[in-house]
């Protein structure tokens, strides 16, 4: 055998066998967590200031850390002053507690959990309060409701739920971007 055969065969050999170790550590290693990568401070802080605004009631300050930031209703005005109470409840009520931030795929996250008024239940006490004393006709229509709503506020249940932001950088700055559940419980629950 001529040695130009010999150095083309080992060569095409020993390729070959790089070849399938690179393959098999690619398909070994593809979902192991990526090593050295850590989480960025001010990212972790800014989920944090989410959730410390939330637990405020200042859902001004959470709109702005919401990427796009979009507007929560904070200057909504009600036609009553029932509608206002459930509101101003609402926001008093909500907690929310933050885990640590971690990577999933290329995307980074924080697990929070949230709790809130019920406020779809607070409208079916409602409800049924106001049927109730319908037949008192000492009072207006107005106070009536708002003795209703205030009864109904007070037997108010809270929803605890488990939620995800995903945290995304622009021009330097992080944003939160909140999961359907976390969405839902900024609304209240109502839908």
């Amino acid at each position: 055998m001529k040695p130009s055969k010999v150095f083309s065969s080992l060569f095409f050999i020993l390729g070959t066998g790089i070849l399938i170790v690179s393959i098999a550590l690619c398909l070994l290693l593809r979902n192991m967590e990526t090593v050295g990568r850590g989480v960025p401070q001010e990212a972790e802080a800014a989920a944090n200031q989410f959730a410390s605004a939330l637990s405020a009631g200042d859902l001004d300050a959470a709109a702005d850390l919401i990427y796009g930031q979009p507007d929560l209703g904070t200057e909504a005005s009600f036609d009553s002053t029932a509608a206002g109470s459930i509101w101003e409840r609402f926001r008093e009520s909500i907690s929310c507690e933050s885990g640590s931030c971690y990577w999933e795929g290329t995307s980074l996250y924080q697990d929070v959990t949230l709790s809130y008024l019920d406020v779809p239940g607070v409208m079916k006490d409602v409800t049924a309060l106001a049927k109730a004393a319908e037949a008192d006709e000492s009072m207006d229509g107005e106070q009536r409701l708002l003795d209703t709503v205030k009864t109904a506020l007070a037997q108010g249940r809270q929803v605890t739920v488990q939620g995800k932001l995903r945290l995304v950088e622009e021009a330097g700055s992080w944003y939160v971007i909140p999961d359907k559940t976390v969405l839902s419980a900024l609304s209240g629950g109502v839908k």
